[in-house]
């Protein structure tokens, strides 16, 4: 009887057991808060994840360097990363993001192509949804090809697309896309529930913006809208109403006149006959 009585409890402990070590199995095969990517997040390349030169590059030095450096693509990738240290230019970041980043606005669109290239070999990073951003920032290139870059990680690597580079994406096309981007992105967000809050979030925080994109702009014209030209050819012509002309004033005054003699008749008869009787 006691062994009967102990049975329940020892199967409770085993149940518990096999629970926890299932927790634990799912905890560890799930992928980390974030990460709803198919292939997951994918490694640095490896020429970016050397340390910064010591001693650390200046102005003048990669002013001198050519866009395929080893030591620029490093400043460069260095400068992408350091987000904060790139918004807070105005000679308190440190040294060498201060210098990348006055070498950066220095060569305007010319850095283009070694920063697309730095997005292209570092897909799924923290340096692909960067990398635009800081071009946005410098104020001195044009946003184009970043904007298709998007658009292209967007259409073809839809499942693969993080939170950040959703939101990301979805700044950029209210600052330099077109309504269809945004459209494109509020469709993702309601095939993918995790990029809903990323996307919902950027349209709510710039819905100024947002909106004057959506607005269409008023037609302005230089010159005023013609008048249509009539079917034959010939001058409008007025209405036959407007050519019968009013009475003149003779024929109504006339009128008047001769009611009013014919009134002081008919009173002179009336007195006279009265007089004689």
């Amino acid at each position: 009887m006691t062994t009967s009585s102990r049975l329940p409890d020892f199967m409770c402990q085993q149940i518990r057991r096999l629970l926890f070590l299932g927790k634990i199995l799912a905890a560890t095969s799930l992928p980390a808060m974030g990460e709803d990517h198919s292939s997951g997040w994918l490694p640095y390349e490896e020429s970016v994840m050397k340390p910064a030169s010591q001693p650390p590059p200046t102005a003048e030095h990669l002013a001198q360097l050519p866009l395929d450096s080893p030591i620029l693509r490093l400043a460069y990738a260095h400068l992408s990363l350091d987000q904060r240290g790139a918004e807070r230019h105005d000679g308190s970041a440190s040294p060498e993001v201060d210098a990348a980043m006055t070498d950066l606005q220095r060569r305007g669109d010319a850095a283009t192509p070694l920063l697309l290239d730095l997005m292209a070999k570092n897909q799924n990073t923290a340096l692909e949804d960067l990398t635009p951003r800081l071009a946005a920032r410098a104020k001195s290139i044009a946003m184009e090809p970043y904007i298709e870059y998007l658009r292209a990680l967007v259409r073809d690597r839809a499942d693969e697309i993080s939170a950040a580079a959703a939101e990301c994406a979805t700044i950029l096309f209210i600052e330099h896309g077109t309504p269809e981007d945004i459209e494109t992105m509020k469709k993702l967000a309601m095939k993918r529930p995790y990029l809903e809050y990323s996307v919902n979030n950027v349209l709510r925080a710039f819905q100024p913006r947002f909106a004057a994109k959506e607005t269409p702009k008023p037609e302005s014209s230089t010159s005023p809208t013609p008048r249509p030209a009539p079917l034959s050819g010939r001058p409008v012509q007025s209405t036959p109403q407007a050519k019968n002309p009013p009475a003149t004033p003779k024929s109504w005054l006339a009128e008047c006149l001769g009611a009013a003699g014919l009134v002081c008749l008919g009173f002179w008869f009336w007195r006279h006959r009265k007089q004689r009787a």
